[in-house]
């Protein structure tokens, strides 16, 4: 079977996207990395490339092509070993690799050493798990003051190890976690689909720039200052009304709500892959109407995803309107008759109640 046509899908240009950051676009040379047409796993390709001796290290001829205009070209080779049916993703999407490949690009090196010494840490770590929470060896970092750890942040090993390699002098300002916080499910805090990644790496890339230019050990003191005043994400509240919390709207439709978490774990990557309608949400959460009025996330459930999926793929703004507005008003209706349901007696109340229960879950 012949493989799909290769294009630059637009819903990958941009984070918004890895390359415009600051730590990745470092003032390279002409020779900049395009948009990656592969940056998620896909099957029916024959043509990928990998680095020399590095198989997994797989790269598109896109990405081969820029590489080669750079002059490192001769770093790569076919891979003939991959079978068509197998997913792949080309390497070069992934953020740490690219301002791995870019910091090369601007300091003209002569050879492809740092891109070794990058698939060394994939080969022997784990993969980032990204906002899945997994049981893993966590990496913290310790407030200058009280040298306890900061409260909420975890590095997986790839991550650090990845930041520690493009910053060698960095290594040493994140510790592994004691043994018994070593088992804790966790996601990481530095994985590159989070909206805070480009904030976080630019605050570290400023770290190892001040160490470097002082020639000193790096003082973190200015990204410690940062996680605190972000602090840790709140859990979704999902389906409950609550008072007092911010939240990520469009503009134009404040009743489709979104908590941080959800906006973590759907919006921004749907941003960082170049959707229109996902960057029209306030990047800074806020109040909705009064002040103490009650809320609730709106983008928790798996069918309301898929619907704001389909809007951002083919369905568009008024597709996601629609469908929030409606279910924004059933929801209302039904807190009205549980509310009403109260007054009932007991027999009257559970049945009601019942009721109300299988109307919400399909429109949850």
């Amino acid at each position: 079977m012949a493989a799909p046509a290769e294009a630059a899908d637009s819903r990958h240009l941009s984070l918004k996207s890895p390359t415009s950051i600051r730590a990745a676009s470092v003032g390279a040379p002409p020779a900049n990395l395009p948009p990656c047409p592969r940056p998620d796993p896909v099957a029916g390709y024959t043509d990928w490339y990998s680095l020399c001796n590095f198989p997994s290290f797989t790269v598109c001829p896109t990405c081969l092509r820029a590489a080669s205009e750079a002059g490192y070209g001769r770093y790569f080779e076919p891979n003939f070993s991959m079978s068509p049916e197998r997913r792949l993703q080309c390497t070069f999407s992934i953020p740490w690799i690219r301002m791995a490949y870019l910091l090369m690009v601007k300091k003209r090196k002569a050879n492809a050493n740092l891109l070794y010494d990058m698939a060394d840490v994939a080969d022997r770590t784990p993969p980032c798990p990204g906002n899945r929470p997994t049981v893993r060896e966590w990496h913290r970092i310790s407030d200058l003051d009280s040298d306890r750890n900061i409260s909420g942040f975890y590095a997986c090993s790839y991550c650090v190890g990845s930041l520690e390699t493009i910053f060698p002098v960095l290594e040493g300002v994140f510790h592994k976690s004691k043994r018994h916080h070593a088992g804790e499910e966790r996601s990481c805090s530095l994985r590159w689909d989070s909206s805070r990644f480009a904030t976080y790496v630019d605050s570290l890339e400023k770290v190892a720039s001040q160490a470097q230019e002082y020639r000193r050990a790096p003082n973190p003191y200015q990204f410690l200052e940062l996680l605190k005043s972000m602090g840790p994400i709140r859990s979704c509240s999902r389906d409950d009304m609550v008072r007092g919390q911010v939240w990520h709207i469009i503009p134009q439709l404040p009743e489709f709500t979104a908590c941080a978490e959800c906006y973590e774990d759907v919006i921004w990557p749907a941003v960082a892959r170049g959707s229109d309608l996902a960057s029209r949400f306030t990047r800074k959460p806020k109040v909705i109407g009064v002040p103490h009025a009650a809320v609730s996330c709106q983008l928790y459930s798996t069918r309301m995803r898929e619907m704001f999926r389909e809007a951002c793929e083919t369905q568009g703004y008024e597709y996601l309107r629609k469908m929030a507005l409606k279910r924004h008003k059933i929801e209302r209706d039904l807190q009205n008759r549980i509310v009403e349901a109260q007054r009932y007696p007991r027999a009257q109340r559970e049945k009601a109640m019942a009721e109300i229960v299988e109307q919400w879950q399909e429109w949850e």
